[in-house]
């Protein structure tokens, strides 16, 4: 890949947007842009955002990856690349109007290099950031299309240990239970965005993890293929924020948050 300064790429020109970095870019053999897309609240506009989902473009062609899971990928197709293209060469003119309380906003944030950090952003709501979004819900209905056959075959059981607090006292402990989670995708209730981010997310674990308060470990089967499974659930704000989205994770969330100031032996 050919990383680039985003001080090469500024958006000087507002209405002429990524062009000429993509006309300088495409120069070179190796060229990639990766972009991010990016949520957060009206309430938190100049708070922290998080990422949801990355495209990865270069000549070869292009994927779409759920940021928590960047191993399943899915590619674009031409269409899809041709309106990623047309997307990047409109207007990056930030529109100012008045935002619906707590709407949510997706920002897209360019970069010239698989992962790193990004380059540049473009205004919400901008043409260009409205181009974009379709773009991304379409590859990620692609993606779930694609997996779910898969993905509501699977069965996971995993175990843990589960802080029980003294009364009226969180941080103080009165000991641990123990926890045994099944998650069976094919049950009634399961959504299939909720099927295939478990997939996704088990399938890029690893079978061992050091055993902590913050890990889970057990038997993930697929397709009936079964083998060892550990989850990390530390308690971080990337683990949160992609775990709270799926109701199907909701036994493992309560663990990672009753464990997030504890561990064996506190």
């Amino acid at each position: 890949m050919v990383p680039l300064a985003g001080a090469t790429f500024g958006l000087s020109d507002q209405k002429a947007c990524l062009a000429p970095t993509l006309m300088q870019l495409r120069k070179h053999p190796n060229w990639m842009i990766r972009i991010d897309e990016m949520t957060s609240f009206e309430g938190a506009v100049h708070g922290p955002r998080w990422p949801a989902s990355i495209v990865e473009w270069q000549a070869s062609g292009a994927t779409w990856h759920d940021e928590f899971t960047p191993s399943a990928k899915t590619a674009l197709d031409a269409g899809q690349i041709a309106a990623l293209e047309q997307a990047l060469l409109s207007s990056c003119e930030p529109d100012d109007k008045p935002r619906a309380h707590l709407e949510d906003i997706r920002w897209f944030e360019i970069g010239y290099a698989a992962g790193g950090t990004s380059a540049t952003e473009l205004a919400p709501r901008s043409p260009a950031a409205l181009a974009l979004a379709p773009i991304f819900a379409a590859a990620r209905a692609q993606h779930v299309s694609s997996r779910l056959p898969v993905a509501r075959t699977l069965v996971m059981t995993v175990k843990g240990k589960q802080h029980v607090p003294k009364a009226n006292s969180w941080f103080e402990t009165n000991g641990w239970k123990n926890r045994t989670i099944t998650i069976d995708t094919s049950r009634p209730g399961v959504s299939d965005e909720d099927a295939v981010f478990v997939l996704d997310w088990a399938t890029g674990s690893p079978e061992t993890l050091p055993w902590n308060a913050h890990t889970l470990a057990g038997t993930l089967t697929v397709h009936g293929k079964t083998r060892p499974v550990a989850l990390s659930i530390e308690y971080n704000d990337h683990n949160l924020i992609n775990i709270q989205g799926h109701a199907v994770l909701f036994e493992i969330r309560e663990i990672a948050e009753a464990n997030a100031h504890h561990d064996f032996g506190m």
